[in-house]
């Protein structure tokens, strides 16, 4: 079976070997899918090719705190602080 290239010869269906295998896992394509969406939210505060060493640590927080506090489908269009608000004072 070594030399079979992952077939065998008693009417199974072959087994898998790496040639077999998709290069780019699912799990690669949504993070690059997640980082494409993050990009175009960064977008809308630094156009392309913006030199972000120019901007203030202050400035920077700033933009992250705003995108995190966006309102998500994901949570019926709500924000998080408004999802895990009510969890924290219980």
């Amino acid at each position: 079976m070594a030399n079979s290239g992952g077939r065998r010869n008693d009417g199974c269906p072959p087994l898998p070997t790496n040639r077999d295998r998709n290069p780019t896992p699912r799990r690669t394509r949504r993070r690059l899918t997640n980082i494409g969406a993050s990009n175009g939210l960064l977008r809308q505060y630094f156009p392309k090719g913006t030199d972000l060493s120019v901007h203030s640590e202050a400035d920077l927080d700033w933009v992250a705190a705003e995108l995190n506090d966006r309102p998500r489908k994901r949570l019926a269009f709500k924000k998080p602080i408004e999802q895990i608000g009510p969890l924290l004072l219980r």
